[in-house]
């Protein structure tokens, strides 16, 4: 069995699976191939889907590991945020608090980030009152519903 992408038309990957086999003349002349090729693109996404959730899984044990025997959780939670960062294979972890005041900003608590990566947001950022870009709103909303 071959694996391979393809490219379509419209510019969408499709993941193949090729099958064949050497046909060969009466005369034992090489004629070509026969054999089958089908479309995995579907299987592909679930396989690499199972391994990220295998992966975060595994993340969170290891970091709640941590968490539950660390001295303190401060000394813990960067730890935890790489492994699971790394895990999901994203550039940054922020953990964001809702504050016991009602409509307050989000307190930023911790944040993971790889190395190299300037994190453009701050403690400042989120308490700033006049923030009211559509992408924090979308944090707000269930931040203050709990």
């Amino acid at each position: 069995m071959l694996e391979n992408t393809v490219v379509a038309k419209n510019g969408t990957e499709i993941v193949m699976e090729t099958s064949g086999v050497p046909v060969f003349d009466k005369d034992g002349a090489f004629r070509g191939y026969r054999g089958i090729e089908r479309d995995i693109t579907q299987r592909k996404a679930v396989e690499r889907a199972l391994a990220q959730r295998d992966a975060l899984l595994h993340a969170v044990a290891v970091s709640a590991t941590a968490l539950v025997t660390a001295p303190s959780i401060d000394e813990a939670i960067p730890s935890a945020l790489a492994t699971v960062g790394e895990a999901l294979r994203v550039d940054r972890v922020i953990v964001l608090e809702r504050p016991p005041v009602e409509h307050a900003a989000p307190v930023m608590r911790y944040v993971w980030q790889t190395a190299g990566l300037k994190v453009q947001l701050n403690r400042a950022f989120f308490e700033d009152p006049l923030l009211v870009s559509p992408d924090i709103a979308v944090w707000r909303r269930p931040l203050s519903a709990g």
